[in-house]
């Protein structure tokens, strides 16, 4: 398991790959909101990075009521702070 340290050296280094996004209504019908790229990226290149809902340790136990016990998208930080990247 990685320290909080080595996730914000990964965290930093996956940031300063990004193509920062426009985020704008989507081209799909009914499907909100769309990240579009400023720039032209390859098509293995990182253009995005959305970790989630961040929820504070001390509200977990609130929180953690409401949310859905099957969600997938729900993980922990290494501080006790929960993603919630469903949201």
């Amino acid at each position: 398991q990685m320290n909080h340290h080595e996730e914000v050296l990964i965290t930093r280094a996956l940031l300063n790959e990004c193509v920062a996004p426009r985020v704008a209504p989507s081209t799909l019908s009914g499907a909100g909101l769309g990240a579009y790229a400023e720039v032209d990226a390859a098509s293995d290149q990182l253009v995005a990075l959305y970790p989630g809902v961040a929820i504070p340790r001390e509200l977990c136990p609130t929180i953690l009521q409401f949310l859905d016990k099957n969600n997938t998208y729900l993980c922990s930080r290494t501080d006790g702070t929960l993603l919630d990247a469903s949201m």
